[in-house]
């Protein structure tokens, strides 16, 4: 059982947070022609409040702190919304304001993010599903 082997349960992790950022550049592509957004997967035991974030173009996950697969596939889609929502730089302060005046949970930018994981989430997995069963 891979629970047993925590150095395969990581790189499954890591494979399936892979896949689902790369069903979403698919599916999604860049707001910017020539500017991609960079993807990482980070097991620092040191970040525990969180289970990813974006800023400036770089997606950055924590699979350690999703308590399941689904979790992790949800925080990839969430985080490419707010990629999406937010390419610029300048795009982070209208955010920002949004979070200072109606609070985390009420920000439209966190709200859509929300929907968008939770509309996407089953067509994503099916995508890991099929690319895993290839490998």
């Amino acid at each position: 059982k891979v629970y047993f082997y925590p150095y395969l349960c990581v790189m499954n992790n890591k494979l399936i947070a892979e896949l689902a950022f790369e069903w979403c550049e698919k599916k999604w592509g860049s707001p910017l022609k020539t500017k991609k957004c960079e993807f990482v997967v980070s097991f620092d035991r040191r970040v525990k409040n969180y289970t990813g974030y974006y800023i400036e173009r770089v997606i950055k996950v924590f699979p350690l702190n999703c308590i399941t697969k689904k979790e992790l596939i949800k925080t990839v889609i969430h985080e490419y919304c707010h990629f999406l929502q937010m390419p610029c730089l300048p795009d982070n302060k209208y955010y920002n304001q949004m979070d200072v005046t109606l609070g985390y949970k009420r920000n439209p930018y966190e709200v859509q993010a929300r929907q968008f994981e939770k509309k996407y989430y089953k067509k994503c997995k099916k995508y890991i599903k099929k690319r895993l069963s290839e490998k």
